[in-house]
């Protein structure tokens, strides 16, 4: 093996390797909502909505088998009055994948390719739209009313759930 010298040192002129570091990291996924809301004595209710959605996406950027991250947020302010129901309309998604199947390399030769294979587009769509509804609570009355309305809708959801 030729040896190069530096200053009296002795270099291997080959077989020099790199390290390789590798981190894991814990992102959070899927669909984030905070809302800070503001009300006045007469019942009106400012809310600071923001919506979040990280998915995991194949990396096509390098050779590593790790996922990266589509990262999509959205923040809107709103004022209603008490009761009034609001929908947003936040975050679209629409992707279009061209899928082909068929007897391997004679349905990629052109025009006769049809004959020994077929081709489909899916496309795909989605909206995240949230519907708000605050309720004021003035008093320890109302909110006791409030907690049971609250626990008869998770009893109703836990049933549409086990279904």
């Amino acid at each position: 093996m030729p040896e190069v010298r530096t200053h009296g040192f002795q270099l291997p002129a080959s077989g020099v390797t790199g390290s390789i570091t590798s981190a894991i990291t814990n992102i959070s996924t899927g669909v984030g909502l905070n809302i800070l809301a503001r009300v006045t004595p007469s019942g009106i209710v400012t809310m600071m909505i923001s919506q979040n959605v990280n998915d995991p996406t194949q990396t096509t950027t390098s050779s590593i088998a790790s996922p990266s991250f589509n990262s999509k947020s959205v923040t809107t302010q709103v004022t209603v009055q008490d009761g009034d129901t609001i929908a947003i309309g936040g975050i679209i998604n629409e992707t279009t994948n061209l899928q082909g199947d068929g007897v391997p390399l004679l349905h990629r030769i052109p025009i006769l390719g049809a004959a020994f294979g077929s081709r489909s587009y899916v496309k795909e769509r989605t909206e995240l739209i949230i519907f708000i509804t605050p309720h004021v609570i003035y008093d320890s009355n109302q909110m006791s009313d409030a907690t049971e309305e609250l626990k008869g809708r998770i009893r109703l959801l836990r049933k549409d759930v086990k279904e």
